[in-house]
């Protein structure tokens, strides 16, 4: 009875992560950008674990035609999440760099399988049985193709940490704009993936010091392996029950600008027109005789260039309508 449980539970990731990519992406298809790149993670890691799935049960026979693949979800899985993150704060993805992002899965998907069936379907099946062997004695080409293989372990960590890092940057950028745009509890706040970033963090630390992956772990059998089925089980479904609750700010479709340039210059345009509410309501500075740009610019501490377009953008008048 307990190993039935336990074999079920084993196909559970799967299941959970079809179903969760089908739901997030009839929950974002036109609707929502964030959901429809958390469907597509969904799939990839459907995917992962479909081709996971014929590696731990020994079938070889098909998993050799598989393996090219189940690299290019490893490849997938760090940066669609990366992006999703992204796609929940005003720093949108990556622009025109975001190809190069997509190089490691373009290379073992094309690359990796063009030099990986060279191999004929014995010499496949032998690859995969001695994974674990640097060397083939008698076949350099078996010796190159193992590390040119292998070697996404290490894009894979250096992945881990920069997406760690690119996404703790992008978070802290995005609650200082939360805070200038909005009043606490907006919805928008994402703790909840902050905790998920920081969870990668120790797992790409991990990755490095013992290289236990994810990817590599399932192979364990017993008691090890029932309790990654069931982590990663909670994992996908906390993601998704978190994600579906998720508040884009981007559905509303605010004008806030996506560089730090430009969002530094939104901040400068909120802080002085806050000044010039103050001026005029508070210190009631429209009482004053004859009263001037250059007045305004020494009680705000600003320039003509700043007020002028403050006024004009902000309040949609020049500065004699709005004086009056």
């Amino acid at each position: 009875m307990i190993n039935l449980f336990a074999e079920i539970l084993s196909y559970a990731p799967l299941i959970l992560s079809v179903l969760s990519a089908f739901s997030l992406f009839m929950q974002g298809w036109k609707k929502d950008e964030a959901k429809l790149i958390l469907s597509y993670f969904m799939a990839v890691g459907s995917l992962f674990y479909v081709f996971h799935s014929y590696k731990i049960s020994g079938n070889l026979a098909v998993y050799n035609y598989l393996f090219p693949g189940f690299l290019t979800c490893v490849m997938l899985g760090p940066l669609l999440f990366n992006l999703y993150v992204r796609s929940l704060t005003i720093y949108r993805g990556f622009g025109k760099s975001l190809v190069y992002h997509f190089l490691p899965a373009f290379i073992y998907m094309y690359i990796g399988s063009a030099l990986y069936f060279k191999l004929d379907f014995n010499e496949r099946i032998y690859f995969l049985e001695n994974q674990d062997q640097p060397y083939f004695v008698g076949n350099p080409y078996f010796t190159f193709l193992f590390f040119f293989m292998n070697s996404y372990k290490i894009i894979f960590i250096s992945q881990l940490f920069f997406y760690f890092i690119s996404m703790r940057i992008i978070l802290v950028r995005h609650q200082k704009t939360l805070n200038h745009l909005f009043s606490a509890n907006s919805g928008f706040e994402l703790n909840w993936v902050s905790i998920v970033v920081w969870f990668i963090g120790i797992w790409s630390i991990s990755a490095l010091l013992s290289a236990l992956f994810l990817t590599n772990s399932f192979s364990a059998s017993g008691t090890f392996s029932f309790i990654i089925a069931f982590l990663n089980c909670f994992f996908i479904g906390a993601i998704y029950i978190l994600a579906s609750m998720q508040k884009n700010i981007q559905t509303l479709n605010l004008s806030i600008h996506v560089n730090e340039e430009d969002f530094q210059n939104h901040i400068i345009k909120l802080k002085l027109k806050e000044r010039l509410l103050h001026s005029f309501e508070d210190k009631k500075l429209f009482l004053k005789k004859d009263l001037n740009i250059w007045d305004l610019c020494r009680e705000t501490n600003s320039n003509r260039t700043y007020i002028s377009k403050v006024i004009n953008e902000e309040f949609g008048m020049n500065f004699s309508c709005f004086v009056n």
